[in-house]
């Protein structure tokens, strides 16, 4: 079983993981919702630190390396309860679809991330 997730986890990473990161959709949420969004919370940075935490995990176990606890931490949570300030676009994804695309990716490979990690 471990072998399967294994396989999962290396075709995640070497295709969905690698897409472009959704700048134009960021750029579109914090228009749309500027009065909401304040300037300090920097959808860009804090989607991108997300993204980076789930594929650095990602080469950790990919080479047969532990996770460090204070990264695996912040694997049991998702996108938005990391960043809740953010919880607003749960509604309204489906109108940016790069975003929405990258975010289901990670997600996808975040939980793969925690099935791996109970399996050991």
């Amino acid at each position: 079983m471990k072998k399967d997730l294994m396989s999962k986890l290396e075709i995640l990473y070497n295709t969905e993981l690698s897409n472009g990161f959704p700048y134009e959709d960021i750029e579109q949420i914090e228009k749309d919702f500027e009065d909401i969004i304040k300037e300090e919370s920097w959808l860009v940075a804090d989607f991108n630190e997300f993204c980076m935490l789930i594929a650095g995990s990602s080469t950790y176990v990919l080479a047969n390396k532990k996770i460090p606890k204070y990264q695996r931490q912040f694997l049991y949570k998702d996108f938005f309860s990391l960043y809740p300030k953010y919880s607003l676009l749960k509604e309204s994804l489906g109108n940016y679809p790069d975003f929405h695309k990258e975010l289901i990716s990670f997600e996808k490979t975040r939980e793969l991330l925690l099935d791996i990690i109970k399996n050991k």
